[in-house]
């Protein structure tokens, strides 16, 4: 479990570190659509949640390793985080 945990860190600290890095170093003055960091932070979070919906799939057919459930409980951490986060922006305006 500890190394799923720790697979599912990394997945995201990387994420992270891309996302920041490329808002660094891409041109930002096209104020009208996304940014690469927008795309590159959504496309973190889009792999992560197909990889949530796999590890899920996995446990509910009992087919998943003590490393798949830490990895699990990552992405019900992180995404549960986004939801909340996301509900926030939208209750407040």
């Amino acid at each position: 479990m500890k190394k799923g945990i720790f697979v599912g860190l990394m997945y995201y600290s990387a994420g992270a570190c891309l996302t920041v890095l490329s808002y660094f170093l891409a041109d930002n003055s096209y104020a009208h659509g996304p940014s690469l960091y927008h795309m590159v932070g959504l496309l973190v979070l889009l792999i992560g949640f197909v990889w949530f919906l796999l590890g899920a799939l996995q446990f509910v057919l009992g087919t998943s390793s003590s490393s798949a459930k830490g990895t699990l409980l990552v992405h019900i951490i992180v995404l549960s985080g986004l939801i909340v986060y996301l509900s926030n922006i939208l209750t407040t305006g």
